[in-house]
């Protein structure tokens, strides 16, 4: 059969998909494939047609015509995985000028969608639901998403007792998402008419969620109440930004996540850019379940004395933090991604700041602790050969430092990373 289609001058369906994938990040290449003939044009759409974005108005139209066109378009909305609704224009703060999704058409829209995987939500305003259109409420949510992002939106309240009202009424038309991103999501009071509802949404269904996000800038009482709408046993990652603000707001939303949400496996911790929390967060109220624990240090682009001084206080703070792990914590795995600056690794000086010593009597107080992985990117990059050696030599000092100390029993495995 293979030989007929190469007989014939056609490839064989099953290379043609191959081909379309490798080329599906690629929105020209896709096009010019489906160019070619109707068999590349039928695999080559169900790639090309795979993201829709629209961009919401004032007028509250934009879904509304949203929805026209996926009626008018045959097959298209059996294609989409991806739908991101975000305005044109440039950032705004204000949330008074953030376009609105009325959730009834967003809800009618996502209906329309039965294979979406993720919904990206930038720089909207999300309302609750209205009181006079309850009976539209999905009573049976069939939505599983791979992800739902929220990012610089403003989340509708009306009722001084249960902020983030707008959210409990969103979650609940999906039945399961597995990562939700909160990323400088804010909470705004608006007084409404009794039109819209008020508190829980009408519907009692809490969506399964098993990764958490939340970004530096959310503020208090989000954990709890969100602890009200998902399913808080089937969270198992969470994921927090440090806030470059202070301690006060990140310990709050800190502590308020392990309070309700119990069986939390992975802690990510990504570090700020522009300042490290002085005093490491207390690991003491952590769930017992925690398995493991992932560092992120800020992003360096520049090779100078600042980025230096960002990657010694992250790692500072990553040894304080360590230094603090209640050894009832079953912690098997420690992970630290970062990027270093190259002038780092010509100072003399540099092994004594990373305090490799000081690092290892952290780790070997973690009975349960079976792995400990440090990935470094260096900045700016240079070529292999020039960077190997200089790698070998640095490093070499400080492992001689701790080798006595992972030479003993039942030590963890150390893993470092350099690219």
């Amino acid at each position: 059969m293979v030989l007929d289609h190469w007989q014939g001058g056609r490839l064989p369906p099953d290379l043609i998909y191959l081909i379309v994938k490798l080329c599906s990040d690629d929105r020209t290449t896709l096009l010019s494939c489906s160019f070619v003939s109707f068999v590349w044009r039928q695999i080559a759409s169900r790639r090309l047609f795979t993201k829709l974005t629209a961009i919401p108005s004032l007028s509250d139209k934009s879904l509304e015509a949203l929805c026209l066109f996926l009626d008018s378009c045959s097959n298209l909305h059996l294609k989409v995985t991806h739908l991101t609704i975000a305005p044109a224009g440039p950032n705004e703060s204000d949330s008074d000028s953030l376009e609105v999704v009325p959730l009834p058409i967003l809800a009618t829209a996502l209906a329309k969608l039965p294979h979406l995987l993720h919904l990206h939500l930038s720089r909207v305003r999300v309302v609750p639901w209205p009181v006079y259109q309850l009976s539209s409420f999905p009573p049976k949510p069939s939505i599983q998403l791979d992800s739902l992002r929220l990012i610089a939106s403003a989340i509708d309240y009306d009722d001084p007792d249960f902020p983030w009202e707008a959210l409990a009424h969103l979650l609940p038309l999906f039945l399961a998402i597995r990562h939700l991103d909160l990323d400088t999501v804010h909470a705004v009071y608006t007084q409404r008419s009794p039109r819209y509802t008020r508190g829980l949404p009408p519907i009692p269904h809490r969506t399964q969620v098993q990764s958490l996000y939340l970004s530096e800038y959310t503020h208090f009482g989000l954990c709890t109440q969100l602890s009200r709408t998902i399913l808080a046993n089937y969270l198992v990652s969470l994921q927090l930004g440090y806030a470059d603000s202070g301690d006060v707001l990140v310990r709050s939303t800190y502590s308020d996540a392990f309070r309700v949400f119990p069986h939390i496996k992975r802690l990510e911790l990504f570090l700020a850019a522009r300042s490290i929390i002085s005093t490491p967060l207390d690991l003491q109220p952590a769930p017992r379940t925690i398995e493991s624990i992932h560092y992120k240090f800020p992003t360096l682009d520049t090779d100078d004395m600042t980025s230096l001084n960002t990657f010694n206080n992250a790692w500072e703070h990553v040894l304080a933090s360590l230094s603090i792990v209640p050894s009832t914590l079953p912690l098997a795995t420690v992970s630290i991604q970062a990027t270093v600056p190259r002038m780092f690794l010509g100072d003399r000086y540099g092994n004594r700041w990373i305090r490799w010593d000081a690092l290892a009597l952290c780790l070997l107080k973690l009975p349960a602790l079976r792995a400990v992985k440090v990935d470094l990117v260096v900045v700016p990059q240079t070529p292999p050969r020039e960077l190997v050696q200089e790698f070998v030599d640095y490093f070499q000092h400080g492992f001689d430092e701790i080798h006595p100390v992972f030479d003993r029993e039942r030590c963890p495995a150390f893993e470092i990373i350099v690219s």
